[in-house]
């Protein structure tokens, strides 16, 4: 017998009530099953969100010995901003910070902005994602990938685009790659957004005396002092800019203000010396390097600017002095003494040791485009002419747009009898140098004519 028929024949028996109280109960349990579904998949999707969470969790717990090594570099990273240290200062490295383990905690902060993208983003997760990207954007700036650091702190305005921190860091990645009007843009945006930070000011007044908009950058230097006159770099950069006006005693009673304050600091001696090197006193300035020196023996900056003046005085063995200990004190630290260094010891023909500090100087500082340029030179005068062409290669990656890289470029192209492309690299040069190298340029001109005609 068809059990179908069966069931049917069964239900026509049963009386009318029993028929709905059966036919509820059917639905009732079509219903549970309907509902225990829902209610697993919730769970799930529940549960998986809370794994998400505790692997943030997780994540942001562990490695705290490495987070703490990272402390220090992480506090100079966010205080870049403000440059926290004298002009020049901003070219001095945390190498005392391994790459490895910089580059370990990038990875565990990409872990976790993966993590976090993937939560509901309600207001404040995207605090939370901004910071990141914030974080990650800033490791990025200190180890020399702006590019990178511009992409990351852009995800971060998205989330926070109130955030006058961020335009302020994007502004100093822009300044690295030589956007120059891109990071005065964004200077201008974190002030119009925090217009009371003194650091912000006084970046973008620092910004403006590179362009040379003296009287501009001191409206902007002389507002940061004004919110914060005690503290040296606002003093510094005030004594800077009114030196460029042509304030010279202003500007000298502004950095002995510095020094009345700060009569410990090595950073007092060393911006006055820079005072007096600007006036061409030589020696005025020599004896104040000093000075930064006995303050502190390791200020790797003053024995850099020592090194450079000695060569005014002599023929290079006090500056080389002055190089070799700077190199020694904090060897790890300052890539622009390397490169300095380098410099000299190729102007005295001693161009192996040249290309050693070369070497070193963009061991510190991956993204030293200078440093790779000269090392491509000193290699080229050596006759390893393919080896310079890697070296400018590698320098036009970093600063894409500075001319004399092109111009060394062809030469070592035409030199290895490679004209058509020494032709283009001649013609790069002088789309970019626009009278900046008078000399170059006609060389290069004479050069394109003679090679065409080949």
């Amino acid at each position: 017998m068809d059990k179908r028929k069966g069931v049917l024949a069964g239900l026509k028996k049963i009386g009318p009530v029993n028929k709905v109280l059966f036919m509820l109960t059917i639905v009732g349990f079509i219903f549970n099953i309907v509902l225990g579904l829902s209610a697993y998949y919730y769970y799930k999707k529940s549960a998986t969100a809370q794994k998400q969470e505790e692997e943030i969790r997780v994540l942001k717990e562990m490695n705290s010995d490495l987070s703490a090594m990272l402390n220090e570099v992480l506090t100079r990273i966010k205080s870049i901003q403000g440059i926290k240290v004298s002009a020049d200062e901003e070219k001095t490295y945390p190498q005392h910070i391994p790459v490895d383990k910089a580059k370990e905690f990038s990875l565990l902060i990409d872990k976790i902005i993966n993590l976090e993208r993937k939560q509901t983003l309600t207001p404040e997760r995207k605090n939370v994602l901004s910071e990141f990207f914030y974080l990650r954007g800033n490791l990025d700036l200190i180890f020399g990938y702006y590019e990178k650091a511009i992409l990351n702190y852009k995800d971060a305005i998205k989330l926070q685009p109130e955030n006058a921190e961020l335009f302020n860091n994007i502004g100093f990645a822009f300044f690295k790659l030589g956007e120059f009007d891109k990071a005065k843009e964004s200077y201008f945006k974190a002030v119009d957004l925090d217009p009371q930070n003194d650091v912000y000011l006084r970046n973008l007044s620092r910004r403006l005396i590179e362009e040379k908009e003296f009287k501009q950058a001191f409206e902007f230097i002389q507002r940061a002092y004004d919110i914060n006159p005690l503290d040296i770099y606002n003093l510094n950069m005030l004594g800077a800019v009114l030196t460029e006006l042509g304030e010279i005693n202003k500007a000298e009673g502004i950095f002995k203000k510095g020094l009345e304050l700060y009569p410990t600091s090595p950073i007092s001696y060393y911006n006055f010396g820079l005072f007096y090197e600007r006036q061409d006193k030589i020696q005025d300035a020599i004896e104040m390097y000093k000075k930064a020196l006995e303050k502190d023996p390791a200020y790797v900056l003053a024995y850099n600017q020592l090194g450079l003046l000695s060569q005014k005085v002599d023929t290079g063995k006090q500056a080389i002095e002055y190089f070799e200990k700077g190199s020694s004190v904090k060897p790890q630290t300052n890539p622009t003494l390397f490169y300095n260094y380098g410099v000299l010891l190729k102007k005295l023909d001693r161009k192996e040791e040249a290309i050693d500090k070369f070497k070193k100087a963009t061991e510190i500082n991956p993204r030293d485009g200078d440093a790779f340029n000269n090392w491509g030179t000193t290699l080229s005068a050596l006759g390893r002419k393919q080896d310079a062409i890697d070296k400018y290669i590698k320098a036009s990656e970093i600063e894409p747009l500075r001319a004399t890289i092109y111009y060394n470029w062809g030469n070592a192209l035409k030199d290895l009898g490679i004209k058509d492309e020494a032709i283009q690299k001649y013609k790069k040069f002088l789309d970019l140098s626009r009278g900046a190298y008078p000399k170059e340029e006609l060389i290069a001109k004479k050069l394109i004519d003679e090679l065409g005609k080949r």
